[in-house]
């Protein structure tokens, strides 16, 4: 009788346990994935996906800036035609660079202003001025003006910039004597301004190959 008893006890502590132990594995998490963890990895790659615009658009505006050594230019002289290459020269003392053919010298006249002249003869010469967007446009041309009167009292403004399309918007004074001839350019830029003063001579005028050699300037 007690061994039968006992024996009923067993089996059913036995079946007991097998239930427990059942239950713990189905209830096991790191068997059960966790939904909150596979949203987070989703988004995680979709984070890493898209290309980064601003990264692209800054490596594109770095190869835009490099430019060639040479370039050819063609210009007059006086009613006769030539074609000469011209080498890239960066400013010593301003933010900018442009081709310069080879019978002329470009140097650093003062801070904020740069000279490039004819090498073998320098009273052909061109000022180089970058001044800021800021600027007083107005105060500006007036200085012009007041500068090419100490040439003439007759301070002519072009209107006219025939085929050349980069001078479309700028302020254009010319004045000249019997023998000297000066010209002022006030061209706007995106983020600047550029003042030209070209200083030639009446019968020997080298206007040309200077303007040439200032539309490359970037």
């Amino acid at each position: 009788m007690r061994k039968g008893l006992l024996l009923l006890i067993c089996s059913f502590l036995s079946l007991i346990l097998l239930v427990g132990c059942g239950t713990a594995k189905n209830n096991n998490p790191s068997d059960t994935p966790d939904p909150s963890t596979e949203e987070k990895e989703q988004a995680s790659g979709a984070e890493e996906a898209p290309v980064n615009d601003k990264e692209a658009d800054n490596e594109e505006e770095s190869s835009e800036k490099i430019r060639v050594m040479e370039k050819n230019i063609s210009y007059e002289i006086n009613g006769t035609s030539h074609e000469d290459t011209a080498f890239l020269k960066e400013s010593d003392l301003q933010n900018y660079s442009l081709y310069v053919l080879p019978e002329y010298t470009l140097t650093g006249e003062e801070p904020g202003k740069d000279v490039l002249y004819l090498t073998e003869n320098d009273v052909h010469f061109m000022r180089i001025e970058i001044l800021p967007k800021d600027v007083n446009v107005e105060d500006a041309i007036e200085t012009i003006k007041g500068q090419l009167s100490a040439v003439s009292e007759n301070v002519e403004k072009i209107t006219s910039h025939g085929d050349s399309d980069w001078l479309s918007e700028a302020s254009i004074f010319e004045a000249n004597n019997d023998e000297d001839k000066v010209s002022a350019y006030f061209i706007p830029k995106q983020d600047y301004f550029v003042k030209l003063t070209i200083f030639s001579k009446v019968n020997d005028d080298y206007k040309d190959p200077f303007l040439k050699m200032a539309e490359t300037l970037e």
